[in-house]
């Protein structure tokens, strides 16, 4: 134990040493850094004056706009904040948290003694680098990568006796705010970064789950409310969809005329097309209950009803599985889902191909996947795959991979998603639990 001691304070010595001669190396001259060199090369493009800068601020409205804007990275933000500024307890300091704009939203510690409004140090500033040259939190946002500003650093000579840190803060690969710390020079620490890096990456993960729970909540409750209205939608859909094809089928038979029997064709076609998507909604809000079965049953089914269609058009369809497991499915549901992912896989093999269904059981979950060799899908639909009326194909329903999505994510606890390239092919993969 005492060696470990022993070598941990000469780390820790090792590091101050490292850190006083980088500080004496950046006193004899500022921009030996290329980081410094960048920043700087910005702040003269900018035409900005060092010894005279231009503040920014947002009035009091525009200021209580921002708030709201940003309410969640506020709030979120707020212990990790308190947190920092805590650390720093007994030394002159300032834990700000930036928007996206550079904008400061929030804000910790005894500014005042650091110079305050004078120095741009308050709510409302505006820290961007045109305005106030090289700073933690604006170059943070600027280079979009955590940052380290010693005294002579800064372009500015307002804030040469200061060093600040910026840690940008992403949602979704977007920068959408950051959090700086400053201090006077003699207290500066280059370990604190590593500190405000770790919060920020809690702030972010936080972010994450809280958007998850929004995208799970909001859309739950459209779909009890949604529900109701569906039941009745569908239920008064179906008598005239039945009449509707009944009377173009009888049309087809009596009619001596092959431009109105073509009529009559489409008719027929059209309201089959549309009994889909009431089948469709039926199985998405109006699931039966649930029984335990393996699902390599059902899949196995499904294969075999669609060997004729595949054998016709030159199409391989293989099951692969070590499966044994029972899961909990509501039946219907579940079909209906596989039917569509593997129609849809046959639909895109136009000239012959192969499709591979695997099973495995993973201890606590089951997965599924999909695979065919056809043209893969355009990046530009990706995004929007398993949204709702959404067409991809020019014969589509625009429900059937929401509802495969849905029948998989909200009816089963599962997850669903899928690679794809072009001119290479697609896998849709699906994870269900066992319990």
């Amino acid at each position: 134990m005492l060696a470990t001691e022993n070598s941990v304070e000469l780390r820790d010595v090792d590091i101050i040493k490292e850190w006083n001669d980088l500080k004496k190396a950046i006193d004899r001259q500022p921009n030996i850094r290329p980081i410094t060199v960048e920043s700087w090369k910005r702040c003269k493009k900018s035409n900005i004056d060092p010894s005279n800068l231009q503040f920014v601020f947002l009035s009091e409205e525009e200021l209580e706009q921002k708030l709201r804007e940003n309410d969640y990275l506020i709030e979120v933000a707020r212990p990790y904040m308190d947190f920092l500024s805590l650390s720093l307890a007994g030394i002159p300091h300032m834990v700000a948290l930036l928007d996206g704009e550079s904008w400061i939203i929030d804000i910790r510690g005894p500014v005042d003694e650091l110079g305050g409004k004078d120095k741009g140090l308050c709510l409302g500033a505006c820290w961007k680098e045109e305005y106030i040259g090289n700073n933690g939190g604006g170059t943070a946002i600027s280079t979009r990568q955590p940052v380290f500003i010693y005294g002579v650093e800064h372009f500015s000579s307002v804030y040469k006796t200061f060093s600040c840190l910026g840690v940008p803060i992403f949602k979704d690969s977007k920068v959408i705010g950051a959090i700086s710390i400053s201090v006077l020079n003699e207290y500066a620490h280059p370990g604190r970064l590593t500190i405000a890096v770790s919060c920020v990456d809690a702030i972010e993960k936080e972010i994450e789950k809280k958007a998850k729970i929004h995208q799970s909540v909001e859309p739950s409750k459209k779909m009890i409310a949604t529900a109701e209205l569906m039941a009745i939608a569908v239920h008064d859909l179906k008598n005239p969809l039945a009449s509707i094809r009944g009377l173009g089928q009888l049309g087809m038979l009596t009619s001596t005329s092959k431009r109105e029997r073509s009529y009559f064709e489409r008719i027929i076609k059209q309201v089959d097309s549309l009994n889909n998507s009431v089948v469709d909604l039926l199985s998405v809000f109006k699931p039966e209950k649930p029984v335990r079965i393996n699902p390599d049953l059902i899949i196995a089914e499904i294969i075999e009803e669609m060997k004729p269609t595949c054998d016709i058009n030159n199409i391989e369809l293989v099951l692969i599985t070590d499966n044994e497991s029972d899961v909990n499915l509501h039946v219907k549901v579940f079909r209906r889902a596989m039917e569509n992912l593997i129609k849809n896989a046959v639909q895109v093999l136009t000239n012959g191909g192969k499709i591979e269904i695997h099973i495995n059981d993973n201890g606590d979950q089951i997965f599924i996947s999909v695979n065919d060799n056809g043209p893969g899908i355009p990046e530009q639909i990706k995004k929007s795959l398993f949204q709702p009326f959404i067409f991809h194909r020019k014969d589509g329903t625009g429900l059937g991979l929401y509802m495969v999505q849905h029948a998989i994510t909200e009816v089963h606890g599962g997850d669903i998603w899928f690679d794809s390239e072009l001119g290479k092919g697609t896998t849709f993969y699906i994870s269900l639990p066992k319990e």
